[in-house]
């Protein structure tokens, strides 16, 4: 089906540009964000000792091992090495798991505007009956589901869990939200929230979902690489109320982290 309703959680822009993935973020926030318009920084949390497991944390809530906080302080400190991005800040949002409100904790020390806020509709994909889970030990259940969502069947969910329409249109409702507390605002979440935020963001109103679950575009999202306080970089359009990419899964400081399991 087509998906054109206002706040839809597949609503996105119709016209197109390809946002850069990977490489360093600086170059593009050093562009001045344009009228009527939020700049959306989103960071993923830092490591946790069941990130380096491949364990599947979902909604439980483990914290940041020794690495993570170290992985928090070094994009804290990027930010403090480019002051007129860090002086804009207006706010940080996160979710409320610890692992991704002590990143942003230790994010927005460095921030001198920035209100400080918290929304669970942040939180990471609920993996239902595969949390706590090693990643090689949900194959046989979660492979079929991950099928099902690359064929356009979104609305598939984990048992007991979410499907991936429930995490776009959840990340997408938070979004809309952050992007009234300023014109340059930071959020700290997860992986599988990212990710798909982003898929969404990539899908175009005049195809079907299974025509934007097959377009490049997305499969470039759902495909990447997306680290341990990786940063990506939206526009939202207070007029159109839609999401425009600018760059995804972008370094901060630099350095080797751990791709998302989850």
């Amino acid at each position: 089906g087509r998906h054109t309703n206002e706040d839809g959680p597949l609503r996105s822009q119709t016209s197109k540009m390809s946002p850069l993935i990977g490489g360093l973020v600086w170059p593009t926030l050093q562009r001045p964000v344009p009228h009527g318009s939020t700049r959306l920084l989103l960071i993923r949390h830092g490591e946790t000792k069941w990130n380096a497991e491949k364990r599947m944390q979902g909604q439980l809530d483990i914290e940041l091992n020794d690495a993570g906080r170290g992985q928090a302080i070094c994009a804290k400190d990027a930010l403090v090495q480019n002051p007129s991005v860090v002086r804009g800040i207006d706010a940080v949002v996160s979710s409320d798991l610890s692992r991704a409100s002590e990143t942003a904790d230790i994010i927005s020390a460095s921030c001198p505007h920035a209100q400080r806020h918290i929304d669970p509709r942040l939180r990471e994909f609920h993996f239902g009956q595969l949390q706590g889970k090693l990643a090689a030990e949900i194959k046989d259940m979660y492979g079929p589901i991950q099928a099902q969502w690359k064929n356009g069947h979104l609305k598939t969910s984990v048992p007991d869990g979410e499907s991936a329409y429930d995490m776009v249109t959840r990340g997408h409702s938070s979004l809309r939200d952050a992007a009234k507390l300023g014109s340059l605002v930071v959020v700290v979440a997860h992986g599988g929230l990212i990710r798909w935020s982003l898929a969404g963001v990539e899908f175009d109103e005049t195809l079907s979902v299974q025509e934007c679950m097959s377009s490049q575009s997305v499969r470039s999202v759902l495909d990447a690489h997306v680290g341990n306080c990786c940063c990506s970089v939206v526009l939202f359009d207070h007029a159109t109320r839609s999401f425009q990419g600018e760059h995804y899964f972008a370094s901060l400081a630099g350095g080797e982290t751990l791709d998302d399991t989850g």
